[in-house]
């Protein structure tokens, strides 16, 4: 057994876009092709004695200009 510390790791969804265009994830791709979009995560960490938020995310005013639907 690992004398490491244990941590738990939750995912915050904080926004979604439910398609995208083909060209924001391929190089060459088609600007009028709609894709699958994405979901966008905040991270909390949480271990013994230390905690962390890891913030990938955008501001509100951001997610919204580029068509994500802002939950957090």
């Amino acid at each position: 057994m690992s004398d490491l510390p244990e941590y738990e790791v939750f995912a915050i969804r904080y926004a979604t876009q439910e398609l995208r265009s083909e060209a924001h994830s391929f190089v060459d791709g088609d600007h009028a092709k709609m894709i699958p979009g994405l979901d966008f995560f905040t991270y909390a960490i949480k271990g013994p004695g230390r905690n962390w938020i890891v913030d990938t995310g955008m501001a509100e005013a951001h997610a919204k200009r580029m068509g994500r639907d802002y939950q957090f």
